[in-house]
């Protein structure tokens, strides 16, 4: 008998399993829109939504590191003047920035990320992705520089 129970136990076990989903790897390229320099940048995302982001290196040999976090489809704003703002209950959210207005289709999810560079830049991104890791952002750093992410 309890042989049985422990075999009961261990394919629930396993089924559960099954139905998570598995960490993502998301790939982007970040434009600096003042100079058309395009920097590599990989995302790796865990299952709770938050990132690990690495981009680099810029023709200055510089690196990034960071993070990227999911958030509520709510009013954003940031230092350069973005904001992402959804009605909920609604299919569509709308994506509005400084130079920027699109509506997103459902299965967007909005996130913002900041990444810190070994050289002293530091970015500020928000952006929209949706699961099969097509999307666009867009951010500014600490020196002035705004940029475009295409995923």
């Amino acid at each position: 008998m309890r042989k049985v129970i422990a075999l009961i136990m261990t394919g629930a076990l396993l089924a559960s399993c099954a139905t998570v989903p598995a960490d993502r790897v998301y790939n982007a390229r970040i434009y600096n829109l003042s100079t058309g320099e395009v920097v590599p940048a990989v995302g790796h995302t865990d299952r709770a939504g938050k990132s690990v982001v690495t981009a680099g290196p810029t023709l200055s040999g510089e690196t990034f590191i960071g993070e990227a976090t999911s958030i509520q489809n709510a009013v954003q704003t940031s230092s350069y003047g973005g904001s992402s703002i959804s009605n909920p209950g609604v299919p569509y959210s709308t994506y509005v920035s400084s130079s920027s207005y699109a509506v997103s289709r459902p299965g967007y999810q909005s996130g913002t990320a900041i990444l810190v560079g070994n050289k002293g830049t530091v970015m500020d991104i928000v952006y929209q992705v949706n699961l099969t890791g097509t999307g666009q952002g867009e951010g500014r750093d600490n020196k002035g520089v705004t940029y475009r992410i295409q995923f």
